[in-house]
């Protein structure tokens, strides 16, 4: 079977299993299974970590992406004294390693910082949405799918016409052209979906949720092929056939959700769900 066969039987598989995840799981499965990728994707950062060599401790990373997912979602109901609790120790704990352990402290708090600053906010952002009333779980649905179809009309637009690099140093393969079938494909999705999964917006405000969505998953996917091109790396991982890891499969969101949660917000529209 083919790469791109791999690819696109792995996209449909996720696309149900997505489903099923943010439409159907009661609470507690959502919540579980949210923090579950989370640990996933934590445990390939620090795999790449270790293979660039980089003092981190397993048990740090994880205790700490629990405690800050904890954290923010304690802050998030109203439990504001133990939510910073948790969160000031989630960026405290890797201190006495730092200190006494570790050969470059100031490299070694950076990436254990580093794993709570990009990976924990965006699932604590996803049961936010969630739950944002009344039917949070179709804006989660209509970033997904385009996101999704950035990344598709991307790869497959920059594999026929991309001539042009974009970031040569940080991903060689990425081209302006299959960019920019990137923002057309996605923008396309939104506008698709949008009589089913945003029926109260704007055009503008379509538009303008699906532009910062698609650029900033964009700039998330740079950033974590940079990552991986420090780490010496090719994918975070092989659990996803044709896709990589779980960093390589959700690493637009890791950005896109934030701006999409902040676009939403300066649209007014969280009042209008």
């Amino acid at each position: 079977m083919g790469e791109t066969q791999k690819r696109c039987i792995t996209a449909v598989v996720l696309l149900c299993l997505g489903w099923a995840w943010v439409v159907w799981a009661p609470e507690p499965v959502f919540l579980g299974i949210s923090l579950a990728i989370l640990l996933v994707a934590i445990f390939e950062y620090a795999q790449a970590l270790k293979h660039h060599g980089v003092e981190a401790k397993m048990v740090l990373l994880f205790g700490g992406g629990i405690l800050g997912f904890v954290g923010l979602f304690l802050c998030w109901q109203g439990g504001q004294e133990n939510g910073l609790l948790a969160l000031a120790m989630a960026f405290i704990s890797p201190l006495p390693f730092v200190l006494f352990s570790a050969k470059k402290k100031k490299s070694a708090l950076f990436w254990h910082w580093l794993n709570l600053i990009w990976l924990v906010p965006p699932f604590f952002l996803l049961a936010l949405l969630r739950y944002w009333p009344p039917e949070g779980s179709r804006l989660i649905f209509w970033l997904l799918l385009v996101v999704a179809a950035n990344d598709s009309a991307a790869y497959f637009g920059g594999r026929r016409f991309g001539k042009t690099k974009l970031a040569p140093k940080i991903s060689p393969k990425k081209t302006v052209e299959g960019s920019a079938f990137g923002v057309l494909g996605g923008t396309v999705m939104g506008f698709l979906l949008w009589p089913y999964m945003m029926p109260y917006a704007q055009p503008m405000q379509v538009a303008g949720l699906a532009m910062t969505a698609i650029l900033a998953g964009q700039a998330g996917d740079l950033f974590e092929s940079g990552f991986k091109r420090i780490c010496g790396i090719k994918d975070s991982g092989k659990i996803l056939p044709g896709h990589g890891g779980f960093l390589d499969r959700f690493d637009a969101l890791f950005l896109a959700l934030p701006m999409f949660v902040f676009t939403l917000k300066a649209f007014g529209l969280e009042d209008q769900w």
